[in-house]
């Protein structure tokens, strides 16, 4: 487990104890609640189930607690925009001397390459060095590539090294929102 995964999952349980902490108080307090009448009663336990309702959201919302700018920006062609979108595009491999220095658990935006609006965001799942000659079909398809020898002619046709150790950065992700 990282330790942006840990340090979550310790607030997420956290505001769980919390949340069961007030509701084992609101159980004591409800008993003297009823001497305030029927309208109070109402409003403030209303407001109060609206509260646990919310934070129970909030702890098993797929989204960060704590809205976050991206780590960083992703540019891929428009076709893989419209796969990344689709959902059958769930990872990339880009070349080791880029300018973006992946973090697993980081949010990125995906760009298209000749766009100004960020298309979706990206959490990554899983970043590792693979040798270009020696990336799987499976690899190869989930970057969404037909074959081995498509990825390998795209490869050489961006510019990119392929000699045999020439090395590509795997990222793996998750798509967490996009627009079309």
């Amino acid at each position: 487990m990282t330790r942006g995964r840990l340090r979550e999952a310790v607030v997420r349980s956290a505001i769980l104890f919390a949340v069961s902490v007030v509701l084992v108080l609101a159980f004591w307090f409800h008993a003297e609640f009823y001497q305030l009448g029927l309208l109070p009663l109402t409003l403030v336990g209303g407001l109060a189930v609206f509260g646990v309702f919310a934070l129970l959201w909030l702890t098993f919302s797929p989204q960060p607690l704590l809205h976050r700018r991206d780590a960083g920006r992703l540019e891929f062609d428009r076709g893989a925009v419209s796969r990344i979108l689709g959902g059958t595009q769930t990872a990339c491999l880009r070349p080791l001397d880029e300018t973006v220095r992946p973090r697993v658990g980081g949010v990125y935006g995906a760009w298209p390459a000749d766009g100004e609006k960020r298309v979706a965001r990206l959490r990554l799942v899983d970043a590792r060095r693979v040798l270009v000659r020696d990336v799987p079909e499976a690899v190869a398809s989930e970057a969404g590539h037909e074959s081995v020898s498509a990825f390998l002619s795209a490869w050489e046709r961006e510019g990119h090294e392929t000699g045999p150790d020439a090395l590509a950065l795997l990222l793996r992700f998750d798509v967490m929102e996009g627009r079309a």
